[in-house]
């Protein structure tokens, strides 16, 4: 029988999220930014549901470049409203990367 982690990560992938993404993202939110892990879903509006401000924005997209080495300054950040948004362009951000050091 599968446990909860193996079905979240399943989720998350068939919705095209890399697991290590997702699990980085979460880290930083709830360890910031004090949110609980069980809000971290990918349908949480990120203003009206996490609570998070233009500012915390910014700082999450530095906490990521720094965590991953990726420059996140060239991406669509005013398109993004959901937490799925986010760990949808992280995770092709990091699949366009991968794929880019194979050649």
């Amino acid at each position: 029988m599968e446990g909860p982690t193996e079905v979240d990560r399943k989720h998350e992938m068939a919705q095209g999220y890399n697991a290590k993404v997702v699990e980085l993202i979460n880290s930083i939110l709830h360890e910031k930014f004090e949110i609980p892990l069980k809000d971290l879903v990918p349908s949480a509006c990120l203003k009206n549901d996490l609570k998070l401000d233009s500012l915390d924005f910014v700082d999450m997209f530095v906490m990521l470049e720094q965590q991953t080495g990726r420059n996140v300054q060239d991406l669509d950040l005013m398109s993004i409203r959901k937490l799925g948004d986010i760990y949808k362009i992280v995770s092709q951000l990091e699949i366009d990367d991968l794929g880019s050091q194979s050649h």
